[in-house]
């Protein structure tokens, strides 16, 4: 009978890391990247923003479509402290917006990333 108990717990792992997909999903703000840093939400999701970097960051939705030029600042993170997690919820029209970090001149040095909504 040991078996049998084997073959269940090697079946519920990978089903406990499908379930992680389905309630919003989480981005890394490492030093000047987001990890991933193109994403595709549904409109309502909310996103964890972990800040993994050595330095504070946020993770900014803005209109776009270019997130190398600065433009409206539809929705964000509070600033983040490395080690800490924030959250921002994507309420915004189906669409194609631009992901930065707003902090001094992160921008500048590629914190920058896009988000499809659907």
């Amino acid at each position: 009978g040991g078996d049998d108990d084997d073959d269940t717990a090697a079946t519920t792992a990978p089903s406990e890391q499908e379930a992680g997909g389905g309630g919003g999903q989480t981005v890394e703000l490492a030093d000047f990247e987001f990890v991933p840093n193109d994403l595709t939400a549904k409109r309502g999701e909310t996103i964890a923003a972990d800040n993994t970097g050595s330095t504070v960051h946020n993770l900014t939705i803005e209109e776009g479509p270019d997130p190398e030029q600065a433009s409206e600042e539809l929705a964000a993170t509070p600033d983040v402290d490395a080690g800490d997690s924030g959250e921002v919820t994507v309420d915004l029209e189906p669409g194609e917006y631009s992901l930065v970090c707003t902090i001094a001149n992160h921008r500048e040095l590629g914190m920058v990333g896009t988000i499809k909504v659907e």
